[in-house]
């Protein structure tokens, strides 16, 4: 008899434990379904409630901690993108998005460091790539910016802002025409990004082409109009034109 009661608890464990990856699973299509559809405070509910019921996966860490840093709760999202990676050290979406915010936060060294890791782990990790170029061209190191910025690009082929951010590397390198090409292709990938077009109205001012530089930085603005670096750009590029003009 003592063994049929072993059977008997083996199998109410089990019942137990499916009914708990059932629920599991329940609370996680909830989260995530909301967070596709942009409902990040129900999303931010069931991620909660997920966690509060002891479960644990690497996606609802690195997704609550995204929804944390979006809200501007920097800190309550480093912890969950640290806990992550002491739970689940293979994930390579925690290691970036913890280096990505910490590159936004000054730390670069220790944000190139996760950015290496993460990439080792998942080397076709295309926002891996794009962030680590972010942080090296902060760091000075544009040549290995660009690098990271064309396997980004490489892998994932409509990847715009990584084709943006290209521009901008190229820029800074001097290779102008190079950078005119890249940023057209960024803006074709995507016509509403504000700041491609402010990066191509600076290549296009440093190239003389005023008229069309003026053009591509009205893009920005009606786009944002709240963006004022594109204000700067445009009346230095105005004053250009005027002095233009008065020679003519």
């Amino acid at each position: 008899m003592e063994g049929f009661g072993r059977q008997i608890k083996s199998n109410i464990n089990k019942k137990s434990n499916t009914r708990k990856n059932i629920l599991k699973n329940e609370i996680f299509d909830k989260a995530l379904g909301c967070h596709l559809n942009g409902q990040s405070i129900e999303a931010a509910k069931y991620y909660q409630e997920f966690l509060d019921h002891g479960f644990t996966d690497p996606r609802v860490f690195s997704n609550y901690g995204v929804i944390y840093e979006q809200s501007g709760n920097t800190e309550k999202a480093i912890q969950l993108f640290r806990k992550c990676i002491a739970l689940f050290p293979h994930s390579p979406d925690a290691y970036s998005n913890l280096g990505g915010i910490l590159r936004n936060h000054g730390n670069l060294k220790e944000s190139e460091k996760l950015l290496r890791i993460s990439i080792q782990i998942n080397p076709e990790f295309a926002e891996a790539h794009y962030n680590l170029g972010i942080t090296l061209k902060k760091r000075g190191k544009l040549i290995d910016a660009e690098n990271s910025l064309r396997k980004a690009i490489k892998i994932k082929s409509n990847y715009a802002i990584a084709y943006s951010s290209l521009g901008g590397v190229l820029r800074d390198l001097g290779r102008l025409e190079e950078a005119e090409l890249i940023l057209n292709k960024a803006i074709q990938l995507n016509p509403n990004y504000a700041e491609s077009h402010l990066n191509l109205g600076s290549i296009l001012k440093d190239l003389g082409k005023l008229k069309e530089a003026q053009l591509s930085t009205h893009r920005a603005i009606k786009i944002n109009p709240q963006y004022s670096e594109a204000f700067i750009n445009l009346s230095i590029i105005l004053k250009g034109l005027y002095k233009l003009e008065e020679a003519e």
